[in-house]
């Protein structure tokens, strides 16, 4: 554990065709418009591109998890970047881009002081969660 510093930041890239355009390649979701709907959408539960249905848990998780820490995860996928930041609000924010990406990146500020770790409900230990 990090217990000097107060904070870690954690950066996940996947260079792959964005979240919209994965997405919209089912017809349940060929409504999409913009960037910024779809980053919003794949962060509810069970919102997948997997034409099996399966999936779609992975962003919840994290928020759910951020926001028990009061953390901070931006999304940026496509031409759209979406910012949940738990220490100021519980509403995503949308923010503006200059450069489009095409696969998605995910940014997370994680707190590490004492009071920001949170074990998940049922484990003794942080280990076993891993």
């Amino acid at each position: 554990m990090y217990r000097n510093a107060r904070r870690i930041r954690v950066c996940i890239t996947d260079f792959g065709i964005g979240i919209r355009n994965s997405l919209t390649t089912l017809p349940k979701y060929g409504y999409l418009q913009d960037s910024f709907e779809a980053i919003a959408l794949a962060a509810k539960e069970g919102v997948t591109s997997r034409p099996t249905g399966v999936g779609g848990k992975g962003l919840p998780t994290l928020l759910q998890f951020l926001g028990a820490n009061r953390g901070r995860m931006v999304v940026l996928s496509g031409d759209g970047k979406v910012a949940w930041d738990f220490m100021k609000r519980k509403e995503p924010k949308r923010q503006g881009t200059s450069v489009a990406f095409n696969g998605t990146i995910v940014s997370m500020r994680i707190r590490t002081d004492a009071s920001g770790v949170y074990i998940m409900k049922g484990e003794s230990v942080i280990e076993d969660v891993f």
